[in-house]
């Protein structure tokens, strides 16, 4: 991934890290599992990517595939220094990345 596209997400985490706070905040009030929970606010966010790519022009479905696992990671940080959830971390390995 080239340097400007990890800057690029960096700025999309840091304009929408309220809405992912709060998708996470609902989703750790439920009794579910951490990959449940995970699921949920990933969910919630391809959804909402889906809904604009449907009512948008451009690259917005494109988009999902280049943010999928930049944002899973970025939940999976927000997870542990949030709500201390230590065990959610998935550290990217060769196989994965």
């Amino acid at each position: 991934m080239a340097l400007s596209n990890i800057l690029v997400i960096f700025g999309y985490a840091v304009k929408y890290l309220p809405f992912l706070l709060s998708l996470m905040k609902s989703a750790e009030e439920t009794k579910e599992t951490g990959k449940v929970k995970k699921a949920m606010v990933t969910g919630v966010l391809k959804t909402a990517v889906n809904i604009a790519a449907t009512e948008s022009t451009g690259g917005a479905k494109e988009s999902w595939t280049e943010l999928e696992k930049p944002v899973s990671a970025m939940i999976d940080a927000v997870a542990t220094a949030v709500f201390g959830s230590k065990d959610s971390i998935d550290f990217p390995t060769d196989e994965n990345r």
